[in-house]
Parts: C-alpha cells; structure tokens; sequence
C-alpha cells in the first residue's frame, strides 16, 4: 500500500513521498492511488557551508578549532568564554547552539541530560546511485526521484535521494534489546537480519551497506528554561530540545529559533527592546512550538513501527483514504507549492495517522516559513509583549499602551512627545 505526502522541507529538486505498508496476511504490498507533491532536500554538509559563507558575506569574525572549556555568565552583564587553547572571548549574549552534548547547557543546567526514552536507535547509510543499480538493476523500478518509507514490526526504512541525485541515503531505524545512549559499532550482519522480512530489492540494496553504526535518538527536556537568569546566555537547537527524527524536524526546528531569536535582537539594535526582553520573548513563544514537534515525531515514529496486531491492521486499513485525491487534498499541494496560505474546508486528511499528510502538520511544520511566518510570530510576540509590559501600560479611555506607541513613533519624535497620542482627549492627540 502506498500513502503519498507532498509536503515542502528545504532544498533543491521535486520530489515524491511514499509510505510503503508490509501486510502481515499477504507478506507484500498492495497497490494504491500516488499523489505526487514537493520535497527538498539537501544533503547537512552542503547546508552548513552555504550557512557559513551566507554568515561570512555578513562580515562577522568566525573563529574555528575554538572548542569552548568554560563559560562565565555571572553576575553579568557581560558573558566569559574560555577555550581548551585558553582563549578568551567576551559577549554581550552567548547563543548556546552546540548539539545534543551542549557546553553551554551543561553550563547552565549541569544536572539535564538528554535521554532515550526507548530501544529504537537509527543506523545511517550513503551509497552512489551508480552503484545501487549496477548491483541491484531491479532498484529502477523502485528508487528514483522519490522519498519512501519501508515500515515494518518494530522497525522502518526511509530512502532518499540526495547531492543532487548522486547519492542514496539510507535509514534503518528499529528497536534495540537496550537503549542505544551514544554512537556505537554495530554488526552489519545483525543489522541486515532485522530487515529479512522486508520487499527483497529493499533488502538487496541493504546488503550493499558495507558498515554503519547505531546513532541514538534522544531527548532533551522539556525545559523550564533556555537561558540564564539575567538572559545573557540562551539554548537554540538540539542544545534546547533534541528531537528524535521520524519527522525530520532536529535541524529545521533550529533554523526556526534562530530565525526567531534574531528578529527580536534586530529589535535590541533598533532599541525597541531590551536584551532581556528579547530572549524572554524568544522563550515564550518558540518554546511550546518545540515542545508540539517533539511530541508530534515522538508519536509518529510509535506509528510508523506498531507491532503486528489491532493497532496496525487500523493503521493499514485507515491508509487508503488517505491517498484520494480531494479537494482539501488539492489545497494541502497548493501549500507547498507558494499557494493558498491555509487548507480551507472539509478534508478527510484531516485524520490521517500519517503526520507527514495531514493538513494541520503540513501547514505547521513542513509548510512553515522561517523567514515569513516565524519572522511574523516575532514581530507579533513583540507587538504583545510592548503593549502589556512596558511603564504605565494602557489607557483605558484611547485603548493605547505606551509601549506600542513608543515602538511606532519613538524612532522620530523627541522623547518629550511620545506619550501624547495615547493620552489623547477630544481633539487633542
């Protein structure tokens, strides 16, 4: 059974999304309606040296081989980072964006460790294009320009292209007899063994793997914070709320905080804001965002590897409504593709298990715009926070807050006139 998701991720070529449903009865794979949508993607090494040249065009000093070994944060208001060279550095904000192993968190919040709340683990292949239809010529009729999850009891295969279509990415995830707590060695005859019962050209394509290891799927928190008591330091990224992947959403929910985080710093250069005010807002608004994506792959990954049984058979059987095309189905496509903004109407894939399709997760994760949505949360969170926290709040009679006037007008007038529209009577204002 196939169940297609077109959904948008970030990247650089068209692509299908494909779930592939083992039948326990029939051992194989009944055939379905694919809908065909948009998927990008773009291999993590490329995207960080794009990220890098994109920071060094901005003109900022980008020190390497500077692994941090202490931070000082208090009492502030200034933060103190040493490295294991024994250089110093010192910051007005220190942006802890280090990984699941985070310094900065560990600085802050010596006693969170990441964890692994279950046996499943995630092992990681790369192999040539080339090499996979030398070696296995029935992988044309199977593998292309497509994105396929392979689910099975306890375990799944997710496929992809990547590099432009040179390389086939591979991810074996399945659960373990313990938890898997750091990168191990794994034997690849194991590893192969799990996935016998899985269609025998996905299997061939898993014996071309010549080693991996076990990668393990952590996470981390959820916190009470992100930052220090007088926010001079503040978490972003896995450092904050490691995500396990079955959603692909570890890397794009940090381009989200920082995304966020600088809109409202560009709120302390203008001095709308006040350094403090900018990272309790970021808290505010990107922390229960985090906490939702955390949940909604936790689940996913639960669904996508339901063993033989009720649960399953549900799943399987709820999957073929699923893949008919709909009017609201239409709408979910338009999404990705710079369209309608929202999914208007009646769609039944709005009960779709399958979290990669349903319309609410397609406009709240892979259709969300970092630097259109997110930039307008900030600009929103600021708005809210001027108006209900800044001196002497609102004037009941006008219904103007100081904060937003001074925010709009305080840029031009004197400091003597901000105030007075607010506080207008009659005519005058």
């Amino acid at each position: 059974m196939y169940v297609s998701s077109p959904f948008l991720v970030l990247g650089l070529s068209p692509e299908i999304f494909d779930v592939h449903i083992k039948n326990r009865e029939y051992k194989g794979l009944s055939n379905g309606e694919v809908l065909s949508g948009r998927l990008q993607v773009v291999h993590r090494h490329h995207l960080h040296t794009g990220l890098a040249e994109g920071a060094r065009r901005h003109g900022p000093n980008i020190v390497i081989d500077a692994r941090v070994s202490k931070i000082d944060y208090s009492p502030g208001p200034e933060v103190t980072v040493t490295t294991e060279k024994g250089a110093t550095y010192t910051f007005d904000l220190l942006i802890g964006s280090d990984g699941l192993k985070s310094v900065v968190r560990k600085a802050l919040f010596p006693d969170v460790k990441p964890r692994a709340p279950t046996t499943n683990a995630a092992y990681r292949a790369l192999i040539p294009y080339e090499t996979v239809y030398n070696e296995v010529p029935e992988a044309k009729e199977l593998f292309g320009n497509n994105i396929d999850v392979w689910m099975l009891e306890k375990g799944y295969v997710i496929t992809y292209p990547i590099s432009a279509g040179k390389d086939f990415n591979l991810v074996l995830s399945h659960h373990r007899s313990k938890p898997v707590e750091d990168i191990e060695d794994v034997d690849i005859d194991e590893l192969r063994k799990f996935y016998n019962d899985i269609d025998p050209r996905v299997q061939k394509v898993i014996k071309l793997i010549p080693d991996s290891k076990g990668w393990p799927l952590m996470v981390t928190g959820p916190l009470e914070s992100w930052s220090s008591p007088t926010k001079n330091v503040v978490l972003m990224g896995d450092a904050a709320h490691s995500i396990v992947n079955h959603m692909v959403q570890g890397a794009a929910t940090s381009m989200e905080d920082g995304t966020f985080l600088g809109r409202v710093i560009g709120e302390v250069v203008e001095g709308v804001l006040s350094l403090q005010e900018a990272v309790a807002i970021y808290e505010k608004t990107r922390m229960p965002r985090a906490l939702v994506k955390q949940q909604s792959s936790f689940t996913l990954g639960a669904v996508y590897m339901f063993e033989d049984g009720p649960r399953q058979r549900t799943r399987d059987d709820s999957s073929t409504g699923s893949v008919e095309t709909t009017e609201g189905q239409d709408a979910v496509e338009r999404l990705t593709q710079g369209g309608n903004r929202r999914v208007e109407g009646p769609d039944p894939n709005a009960q779709s298990w399958n979290l990669w399709d349903a319309p609410e997760s397609m406009q709240s994760v892979f259709g969300y715009d970092a630097e259109g949505d997110a930039e307008g949360d900030a600009d929103h969170a600021v708005l809210v926070y001027l108006q209900d926290h800044r001196e002497k709040g609102w004037d009941r009679w006008t219904g103007m807050s100081r904060g937003l006037e001074e925010k709009w007008t305080g840029w031009y007038l004197p400091r003597e006139e901000v105030g007075r529209i607010r506080n207008s009577r009659g005519s005058k204002f």
